[in-house]
């Protein structure tokens, strides 16, 4: 053995170390030191390895009970370990508490990528679809107990001076605009704060609070030429007068909803048309009623005001329009094709005091899952009319499938295959990803069948809870119904606040043969048909392949006389074959 040789060094490494938390430095010295984390980590590996996945063919339905009995809960923003609720309190549950949140000021800057304004005061409620935002919101939160009695406590406990950062994002917003957003709030971070990502029609309760009903959310960009036309047509979001806010859309009465509110405004005339749907309730029109006064006393700078005249607002009720409402879209159609544009609830006697309900249904490595989709400020003690929004559909990996439950209807939305011009990547519809979907496609309609059939159930015991004597309530099972992307019918499209049609879409599914415009299936009709173990030649030879069929091994559809014909051998003598020689057999009978 070598010696070494040579005087050792001047200096030493001296260290204090308690058992099982050595360093690594330690441990290496010895060349048999155990390693505990890397033994657990091959354990975990293991028992994925061993984990039983069931295959997509086995894919079971979603449980339709969880679904209809778990509801959302309320929306709670929380920032620095504190819960603030909605904005302006949130009770701890837990430690007995009363949080009370109080604004002491909002500042409002305009942000791009070539730099920042701060807004003033009287506009910084304008904000514009196309461009980005930063706000920072100073405020102060007191805690409070309460008594024996139940009351809030006089003894207050007010914390120090608290600043958030929420940074808004417009949904026309450039990626470039979107980044300096996020830059520009560092920036302006002097005091450390939150920084919070708004996504426009995601607004966070304590967001819409900062503007006490006054928030105006307008088409294009702040500086854009196509503000300035003299009819402007806005959609009443938010389901508390401290969170109402306007939403502008097109000129069209195709964006009336007869659960909703509208605003109409003529900056000529200075006319601003409250307009309320019949079945429009009664906080909805609340709502309708604060922001259109506030929009009364928005800036003649922004609105375009004609100089000198008097703005002024009236009601518009559905169904009791004044002509000047319906000359206000610029439309030369008379009002009857205007009220055509849209689904009228007017001559409709069912009740609207609920909520629609939205499931996006997709397969994990292990089952089918139903994600409930809720709005940004809902309010769990309020019926909210219209909370989903079209982007909820269409921006999730597709094709997709949703429920969406209407009250009275109850629909399955089925996405669609992208391609290279709607899409922008490149996508192949493999004959494996179609099997794949159809699977799913059958989990989500079974799914669907079984949500309907409980909620029918659950609607009967209710209304036999009701009554005074013992009886048993029968409730019709609503039969549910499959609409496809691009193609909604005109009633799925009113669920929805704003619909904007996707002609795009409705050409792939055009090309596909299988739907038509504004159609509507039976869920069980569908099912059938993707439950089908038996074709025709002359079914399966046909363009496009029957719904549900699997495009790689379309010859198991066949019966055994019509295989023969086919093929010219028996089942089993196929089978016995090289798969290659399968393939080209079946390519020379039309079935690949």
């Amino acid at each position: 053995m070598k010696l070494l040789i040579g005087l050792r060094p001047d200096w030493g490494l001296c260290a204090k170390l308690t058992e099982n938390v050595e360093t690594i430095l330690f441990k290496e010295k010895f060349i048999d030191w155990p390693d505990t984390a890397q033994q657990s980590r091959i354990m975990e590996v293991k028992k994925d390895l061993n984990r039983y996945v069931p295959p997509v063919s086995e894919l079971q339905p979603c449980d339709a009970q969880k679904m209809l009995e778990e509801l959302p809960s309320e929306p709670d923003l929380v920032l620095e370990m504190s819960h603030l609720g909605r904005g302006v309190e949130y009770y701890d549950e837990e430690e007995r508490r009363l949080l009370t949140i109080s604004t002491n000021d909002y500042k409002v800057w305009h942000v791009s990528e070539y730099g920042k304004v701060l807004m003033e005061s009287d506009i910084n409620c304008h904000l514009y679809a196309g461009d980005t935002y930063v706000v920072r919101w100073y405020y102060l939160v007191t805690a409070t107990g309460r008594t024996l009695q139940g009351t809030p406590s006089k003894h207050n406990v007010t914390g120090r001076s608290r600043v958030a950062y929420f940074f808004w994002q417009g949904q026309g917003s450039s990626i470039s605009d979107k980044g300096a957003s996020a830059l520009m709030t560092v920036e302006l971070d002097e005091e450390r704060g939150p920084h919070i990502r708004v996504s426009m029609g995601m607004e966070p309760p304590a967001f819409l609070n900062l503007f006490q009903g006054a928030l105006i959310i307008h088409k294009g960009h702040h500086d854009s030429d196509s503000n300035k036309t003299s009819c402007k047509l806005y959609v009443v979001r938010g389901d508390m007068e401290n969170e109402g806010h306007l939403v502008e859309v097109d000129l069209n009465p195709m964006f009336l909803r007869s659960r909703g509110c509208l605003v109409l405004i003529n900056t000529n005339t200075g006319s601003i048309h409250l307009w309320y749907g019949a079945k429009a309730l009664r906080h909805t029109r609340k709502v309708g009623n604060r922001v259109a006064h506030k929009l009364c006393q928005a800036p003649a700078s922004i609105m375009s005001w004609r100089a000198g005249i008097t703005v002024k607002m009236k009601e518009q009720y559905e169904g009791a329009e004044s002509r000047e409402f319906w000359e206000d879209f610029g439309l030369s159609s008379s009002v009857e094709s205007m009220k055509s544009k849209y689904f009228s609830l007017l001559e409709d006697e069912h009740s609207y005091d609920w909520t629609p309900r939205v499931w996006h249904l997709a397969a994990t490595p292990d089952s089918f899952q139903a994600t409930e989709v809720i709005s940004a400020y809902r309010v769990t003690t309020l019926p909210n009319p219209l909370p989903v929004l079209q982007s909820d559909l269409y921006s999730v990996p597709q094709p997709a499938l949703f429920i969406i439950d209407g009250g009275h209807r109850l629909w399955v939305w089925q996405g669609w295959w992208p391609t290279d011009s709607s899409e922008g990547d490149e996508f192949s519809a493999t004959g494996s990803a179609v099997l794949r979907f159809n699977f799913a496609r059958r989990a989500a309609l079974e799914t669907a069948l079984n949500y309907s059939k409980l909620k029918a159930k659950a609607q009967a015991k209710a209304l036999a809870a009701k009554s005074y004597k013992k009886i048993e309530v029968e409730v019709d099972v609503v039969e549910p119904q499959l609409v496809v992307a691009g193609m909604e019918p005109v009633e799925f499209t009113n669920l929805f606040p704003m619909w904007t049609p996707r002609h795009d879409i409705a050409t792939i599914q055009e090309l596909e043969g299988r739907w038509k415009q504004g159609g509507q299936y039976l869920v069980s009709d569908i099912l059938d048909q993707l439950s089908r173990t038996h074709y025709s030649l002359a079914e399966l030879t046909a363009q496009p392949l029957p719904d549900g069929a699997d495009p790689l091994h379309l010859e198991v559809y066949l019966s055994d006389t019509e295989f023969n014909d086919a093929l010219g051998m028996t089942k089993d003598e196929f089978y016995s074959l090289q798969p290659w020689k399968q393939t080209e057999m079946k390519k020379k009978a039309n079935l690949f």
